[in-house]
């Protein structure tokens, strides 16, 4: 990999982080937590095998960026529209977007790529060693913080950590760490049709004053893309 790929445009990556943050929390490991902890494995394996249950085909996405605004104000740039979904790739549709110079440069050149980083961080997963090293309780349910080290200097970014919720098999939350600063980012999950859904994403990227609020609905299952409602009437 050289070095264009691994830096890339550091706005474009922090974006794509959503994605990134996930895929990589569920990386398959050889490294054992420590010895109160289950095995990584076992670990990652519920996360893998939660994502592979949803079977998710696509969803309704509203996207809200705020740069240097308190979280209540009205976003700079708005973007809705589809995510369609598949092992290979993520691709989003926008279909109605804010109106204004800045926003278009960043539908154009930051949102049409923004889910395509599924293939970037599928390449960058090999090059990652992931371990266990710490836990804690919410609601009853243990939590264990997974830990994932670039085992090359140069690769970006270095390292990422987050909670994952080890009964349900969700990544929580997670920093992300890149040479031009971290990403840091939460999810909330919705059990719908008896299956765990993302239904909001919050990033911060304090290197640019950013916050990134990604909201999602609408969702559709398998090759009909049944919506949620249908399945629920079942």
């Amino acid at each position: 990999m050289n070095r264009q790929a691994r830096r890339g445009d550091p706005f474009r990556h922090g974006l794509g982080a959503a994605a990134a943050v996930v895929v990589l929390c569920a990386m398959p490991l050889l490294a054992a937590g420590a010895p109160s902890f289950p095995p990584a494995r076992d670990i990652v394996g519920r996360v893998l095998a939660t994502v592979d249950h949803v079977g998710l085909a696509s969803a309704d996405l509203v996207i809200s960026l705020r740069v240097g605004q308190p979280a209540a104000a009205p976003p700079a740039c708005e973007f809705s529209g589809v995510l369609q979904i598949s092992r290979e790739r993520l691709t989003f549709t926008v279909e109605k977007a804010t109106a204004s110079p800045v926003c278009w440069l960043i539908e154009r050149y930051v949102l049409v790529r923004l889910f395509g980083e599924r293939t970037r961080v599928d390449s960058l997963l090999p090059l990652f060693r992931f371990e266990v090293i710490g836990e804690k309780l919410v609601d009853e349910r243990p939590y264990y913080l997974v830990y994932a080290r670039a085992e090359q200097p140069a690769t970006d970014p270095s390292w990422v950590m987050g909670w994952v919720d080890y009964d349900r098999g969700l990544v929580a939350d997670a920093t992300v760490h890149y040479t031009w600063g971290e990403v840091t980012s939460a999810q909330e999950y919705a059990p719908l049709a008896g299956v765990w859904v993302l239904t909001h994403q919050h990033l911060d990227l304090p290197r640019f004053g950013a916050a990134v609020d990604i909201a999602y609905s609408g969702f559709r299952f398998g090759t009909k893309s049944r919506s949620i409602s249908d399945r629920s009437e079942q």
